[in-house]
């Protein structure tokens, strides 16, 4: 399990919900999220896809770029 700080890049509203398009602060890896409800946290509709060479933490430490 890896932690990441997820940033919004772009969004759009669909017939599901809003669609997000995220990506990592740190890492730069990105995924689509899904937030169905306005009041609901937005969920990964997208696996995680990694930047060349980059990586994040485990969840007990902070995400960092490993150089």
């Amino acid at each position: 399990m890896r932690e990441h700080a997820w940033i919004t890049e772009s969004a759009h509203t669909t017939l599901e919900g809003r669609l997000l398009y995220v990506r990592c602060a740190q890492c730069g890896t990105r995924r689509m999220d899904l937030q169905g409800h306005p009041e609901q946290p937005p969920s990964a509709a997208s696996r995680s896809v990694a930047s060349l060479g980059a990586a994040c933490a485990p969840a007990s430490k902070p995400c960092a770029l490993n150089h």
